[in-house]
């Protein structure tokens, strides 16, 4: 034991997006070190076995004046100065987060209400730097040179990223080739076609006697939830899948860089990032509407024997 003594947090900025084979060895030290000690947790149930408890992350595009995409996320975070947002891996998007709330008969209200209050407060914010800020999954007006390396957030963990994923696809292009109503295919140097969809994704804390049958519940679900929630047809001009994210992600940069069993074990990842928002005008509907069927769809699923 003793190998990884510093204490990281997620999301964490980095000093270098270069790495060293000694470095690299560290971090797959670490990986190893933590794994066991997770599994040691499990066994001996270290984790919270009381009460649900839910969340959300909420990506959004920010656009200019005319509804191209807007590559100001850093003049925006500045002027909003909030802990609840954060940077995504393309200029023009950010991140809004929820803070925790236990689920009981007030959950749903108790969303609206900070919902509410952080989605107007955004939004006047865009408006002071003449941006708009809009909640959907793939932008319509969205062109393969928006996504460039000009257009990524200046952290040097996305460019660590760039890096690291070119490197490990030896430094094979990305090409996307999807078949729809209509037919796309394209080339891209680097990660940023990960920029090309955003989602709202639901977090929830479950007792952990009752994980597997929840993580379970959330697969059998996904099917249905990924159906209600098509919304994004279109990418680059062409009208593709009802829900173009779909085959996006399966084009994408993360699973042309694992292997084979690596892809099943983040399947599950993928399924929960596809659990996207209903397509309606109104963003809040889509976290009630979405917390409410995803939540009621899992508590009949693992409750029932």
């Amino acid at each position: 034991m003793g190998v990884c003594q510093k204490k990281i947090e997620m999301g964490q900025e980095i000093k270098t997006s270069h790495f060293s084979h000694a470095d690299t060895r560290h971090f797959s030290q670490c990986l190893e070190q933590e794994t066991r000690l997770l599994g040691d947790w499990f066994n001996e149930h270290r984790f919270d076995n009381s009460e649900l408890v839910a969340g959300y992350e909420l990506e959004a595009w920010l656009t200019d004046t005319r509804f191209q995409p807007s590559p100001s996320n850093q003049a925006f975070l500045e002027a909003a100065d909030s802990p609840l947002l954060t940077h995504e891996l393309a200029q023009f998007n950010i991140e809004l987060n929820a803070e925790p709330h236990r689920v009981t008969r007030t959950m749903l209200s108790d969303f609206e209400k900070t919902f509410q209050q952080h989605w107007h407060y955004c939004q006047s914010v865009a408006s002071e730097l003449q941006c708009h800020l809009i909640s959907t999954g793939i932008l319509p007006t969205l062109t393969a040179e928006h996504l460039t390396l000009k257009n990524i957030s200046p952290l040097e963990r996305y460019r660590a990223l760039n890096e690291q994923v070119i490197q490990q696809r030896q430094g094979r292009d990305f090409q996307l080739n999807i078949s729809g109503r209509e037919a796309l295919k394209s080339i891209h140097k680097n990660v940023m076609m990960e920029a090309a969809a955003t989602s709202l994704q639901i977090h929830l804390q479950v007792p952990q006697d009752l994980a597997v049958r929840y993580y379970n519940a959330s697969i059998i679900i996904s099917a249905p939830l990924v159906a209600i929630g098509a919304n994004s047809p279109f990418l680059f001009g062409r009208d593709l899948w009802s829900e173009t994210r779909i085959p996006v992600f399966n084009n994408q940069w993360m699973w042309a860089a694992l292997t084979a069993p690596h892809r099943a074990l983040c399947t599950g990842l993928v399924l929960a990032h596809l659990m996207r928002a209903i397509p309606c005008s109104n963003a809040l509907k889509k976290i009630c509407s979405t917390f409410l069927f995803c939540y009621l769809c899992l508590l009949i699923v693992v409750q029932t024997n």
